[in-house]
């Protein structure tokens, strides 16, 4: 390799040589690992075959050979590598692998995610699918770091309807985003500020939203029951009332600012007013036929022209900080949930998950679904339960209802 040739190419040619030699490594590795359980096997352990597996991973496959056992004492057959790693019986893709590609399907295709991925290497649509579809997120909540905070919480609230898989029409998916602070990472000529604490959440469910709340105020922010938190979205009915579904805590509900004075703006224009005159806008609207108006956002802001003199005081209250949750959606969820996009809801659920991974700088954690019947516990021996009910169960050749029945008596209903 002649390094002066060309500082890009040489660069590139250099990455690819140390990704093959790391996966060289971890392939001997592998393979030493299984001598190693070889020579230390109980008796009962005979081996009948060595055969070959490869998992790709993002610099590439993975290749190694293991030993196939017979247990005489439970009269069952495995790989005891794959279940001293944990590797699971049909995956072909690897943990960081399948993480990359859930961070990018709300950007792109899977068709594109399959050829672009893994560098010389092309990942079926229908791979993927399945590896999006059989796989679970989480997130360990004890690694969730909060800084030191004197402020108030703020809680901010909004919905996005999305067109899902199954759904005939458009169906609100609930966002939140809770911080306690603001710094300015910008400069003189482009200011810039930065949430601290930050915590986005989005789910489908109203009953989950409201208990992921109360639990993150309790337990992440430590808030107590004489602690007060700012709440704030738009006019949306659901949001004005929520602060009755903070059971932690007081709450203080604060209309966002744009959404108040473009409804201002909006009763001005149906009134024929150039300039905003309080008495003159009430005037008009009481001579209003009130099935001409007005939504119920629009009502609120009638009361709220009433109570207020001075519009602006609303916001001019001590240590709040504002609403920013159009944008906090704008950022973290993609344009391509407003389009024709054709996720299921759990789809959409773990993309939310990535997002909030990627937020409060957690790595996410990967599990298995179920339905793969391939669940490994490993101990050394592995024991009978272990095996016959995550390993060796086969149910291909029954139909789908009875897979779907035998399944459930197996590892319990996933409702």
């Amino acid at each position: 390799m002649n390094i002066l040739a060309n500082f890009n190419d040489s660069l590139t040619e250099y990455f690819e040589k140390v990704d093959k030699l790391a996966i060289s490594s971890y392939s001997e590795l592998l393979i030493t690992l299984d001598d190693e359980l070889f020579k230390s096997k109980p008796k009962y352990l005979k081996s009948i075959k060595i055969s070959s597996r490869s998992i790709l991973t993002t610099k590439g496959y993975v290749t190694f050979k293991r030993r196939y056992y017979y247990d005489e004492s439970i009269k069952k057959y495995y790989y005891l590598l794959d279940l001293k790693l944990k590797i699971s019986k049909y995956k072909k893709l690897s943990d960081e692998l399948v993480l990359k590609i859930m961070d990018r399907i709300n950007e792109t295709s899977y068709r594109k995610i399959g050829k672009t991925i893994v560098p010389n290497h092309v990942i079926s649509k229908s791979t993927i699918y399945r590896a999006i579809k059989n796989t679970q997120i989480y997130l360990d909540e004890k690694q969730i770091k909060i800084k030191e905070f004197s402020g108030n919480v703020h809680l901010q609230i909004d919905e996005k309807y999305l067109k899902i898989r199954g759904f005939p029409n458009k169906i609100p998916l609930y966002t939140c985003c809770m911080f306690t602070d603001k710094l300015n990472v910008g400069t003189e000529e482009s200011p810039r500020n930065k949430l601290v604490n930050k915590i986005i959440y989005g789910t489908f469910n109203m009953k989950d939203f409201i208990d992921e709340i109360n639990y993150c105020l309790k337990n992440i922010y430590h808030v107590s029951e004489s602690s007060e938190i700012f709440l704030s979205g738009d006019l949306a009915q659901y949001i004005r009332s929520f602060k009755n579904k903070i059971y932690v805590c007081k709450a203080k509900y604060i209309p966002d600012k744009w959404h108040v004075l473009k409804s201002i703006n909006d009763l001005m224009r149906y009134c024929n007013m150039n300039k905003y005159d309080k008495d003159l806008l009430l005037n008009t609207l009481k001579t209003t036929p009130k099935a001409r108006i007005i939504n119920q956002g629009q009502s609120y802001i009638i009361k709220l022209i009433k109570t207020h003199d001075d519009i602006e005081k609303i916001w001019k209250i001590d240590r709040y900080l504002g609403c920013c949750q159009e944008c906090i959606n704008s950022h973290h969820y993609s344009q391509r949930f407003y389009r024709t996009s054709n996720f299921s809801k759990e789809t959409v659920e773990k993309i939310n998950l990535i997002e909030l991974s990627k937020c409060i700088d957690v790595k996410p954690k990967i599990g298995i679904r179920k339905s793969n019947y391939v669940i490994p516990k490993i101990h050394y021996k592995p024991s009978f339960d272990d095996i016959d009910k995550t390993y060796n169960v086969n149910l291909n050749s029954f139909t789908l209802q009875t897979r779907k029945l035998l399944a459930n008596m197996i590892f319990g209903s996933n409702t």
